[in-house]
């Protein structure tokens, strides 16, 4: 039997085939898939990495989605259908959350807590793989705090205000200034609004790996630290329990070990498509090999 297994995030979707032996037939990437914060077609994203894996004849599907909050489902359901339908694939389909695939990719228990940190954040608590409760994950507007989009706001922020002579001095505005190609402008403060107004939370997001390679800079300490306090917050909210961490941001050392102070020894999700795969795969009332699964995943 195969498996096809989607991560779609706000940042990027993978898409992983494999078999109960965790064996990985097929990978692909693109763009992210979340339609109030990606860059592009949804659709059209989640059916590039469908291709680019290359194997359309599996037994199921399960996608795990950034977005799929009750509040956007009908609309998130709606993207993915059209996805899969533009690369052709037909097959039987579970849907989750991202951060419920996250969770059962790497969770030694179905009972436990999560705490995800990519493009957004949100803790969940779960009792024999399924969500119990959820905790923020309420999108960059009204919540979202400690995540990619957070950390990159704060970081455009402080450039700001350092620009315009408000705020402290830091090494993040040269570095952005840089990275917006705009260090020789006469007027910095000014073209740093120019290039980011109109921008996505997903865009601020990609600021976030300048804050966590500067840490170190009383700045960018000072955000990470107050990210790592609002996420540890948020997870209080979920009870007791295994704790796997997950996303992007919580992937980096310096906000790992933040959190970790602050809640003790956690497992991480490299690679929460494996806990996709592992969904569609218990749609077929089999189970794969995760470990396997994952080691054939790394460096990718």
């Amino acid at each position: 039997m195969r498996f096809m297994g989607i991560d779609l995030g706000g940042t990027s979707t993978r898409c992983v085939v494999s078999d109960v032996d965790g064996a990985l037939l097929g990978f692909g990437r693109a763009a992210g898939g979340n339609p109030r914060s990606s860059v592009g077609d949804p659709a059209e994203n989640l059916a590039t990495a469908i291709r680019t894996a290359g194997i359309f004849d599996v037994d199921a599907v399960g996608i795990g989605a950034a977005g799929t909050g009750s509040a956007r489902r009908d609309e998130m359901l709606d993207t993915l259908r059209r996805g899969l339908s533009l690369a052709g694939v037909t097959a039987p389909t579970a849907f989750d959350t991202d951060f419920g695939i996250a969770f059962r990719s790497a969770s030694p228990s179905p009972d436990g807590r999560l705490l995800l940190a990519g493009t957004g954040a949100v803790a969940a608590q779960y009792a024999n793989w399924e969500m119990t409760r959820r905790f923020d994950g309420l999108g960059w507007l009204l919540g979202d705090t400690g995540s990619g989009s957070w950390i990159g706001r704060e970081a455009l922020r402080a450039v700001a205000a350092d620009l315009d002579g408000r705020g402290e001095p830091t090494v993040l505005s040269g570095q952005l200034l840089d990275h917006y190609g705009i260090a020789d402008d006469p007027d910095p403060a000014q073209a740093l609004v120019r290039v980011t107004d109109g921008t996505r939370a997903a865009e601020w997001a990609t600021v976030t790996p300048f804050v966590i390679g500067s840490d170190g800079d009383p700045v960018a300490s000072r955000i990470l630290d107050a990210a790592a306090a609002a996420l540890t917050d948020t997870l209080s909210y979920a009870g007791d329990g295994p704790t796997v961490l997950a996303g992007g941001v919580l992937g980096a050392e310096a906000l790992r070990r933040r959190v970790e102070a602050r809640i003790g020894a956690t497992e991480y999700a490299d690679h929460p498509v494996v806990g996709a795969v592992a969904l569609a795969a218990a749609e077929c009332g089999a189970t794969i090999d995760r470990e396997a699964l994952a080691r054939a995943l790394r460096n990718r």
